[in-house]
């Protein structure tokens, strides 16, 4: 389903395809990092121009992971939340000061029916906020790798629609961001580490 409920009115195309689109890559990419980090030994992400869509229902970018062998158990469960929780890795930001609550995510996925994928669901099974955190704390410790193949998978969607100048643009806009956003948890890992100091 390409369900997506935005917060503002509609923007103008390049704009809401940024938007789509870091989504898309961080989404995308979240599975790839915590499947290499379960040990999945092939993996690769698609992403790819919605044509013909009503933006203010539904994305203008889509993506998909696979990934193999198919995995089974705990492993088949951080795989189902890796998309959503990266999303909220990359999302959770209040003037200026870091944040990620597995609660308030848990409640998103509770109470926003188009939150995740069906397939995603399936793979997650019963969603807590424990599993949120163990998969919270794998993607953080492996956030540079994510960002890196945001960024790969962002030139070839790039070059695959570079006829497109909306998408060239939008491109543009979220490689800045990927790029700022690539030392955001080496940052904190920094204060906490300074914070342990000064107790010890």
């Amino acid at each position: 389903m390409n369900a997506c409920a935005y917060p503002l009115d509609v923007l103008p195309r390049d704009k809401q395809l940024a938007y789509d689109l870091q989504r898309s890559l961080i989404h995308e990419c979240g599975h790839l990092i915590v499947g290499d980090h379960v040990g999945v030994i092939n993996s690769f992400a698609d992403f790819w121009l919605y044509e013909d869509v009503d933006p203010v229902k539904e994305r203008l970018v889509g993506g998909q992971c696979r990934c193999f062998p198919p995995l089974g158990g705990r492993s088949n469960q951080l795989m189902g939340v890796a998309g959503i929780v990266a999303e909220g890795l990359a999302d959770e930001e209040i003037d200026g000061e870091y944040f990620f609550c597995s609660g308030s995510l848990l409640d998103y996925i509770d109470g926003e029916p188009n939150a995740m994928s069906a397939t995603d669901l399936e793979a997650a099974g019963e969603i807590d906020e424990e599993l949120l955190d163990e998969c919270a704390d794998v993607i953080q410790r492996r956030w540079p790798d994510l960002i890196a193949e945001a960024l790969h998978y962002l030139g070839q969607f790039e070059k695959r629609y570079a006829d497109d100048d909306d998408v060239v643009a939008a491109a543009s806009s979220v490689r800045v961001r990927l790029e700022g956003l690539a030392s955001r948890f080496q940052m904190l890992d920094g204060a906490l580490n300074a914070i342990r100091s000064s107790h010890s």
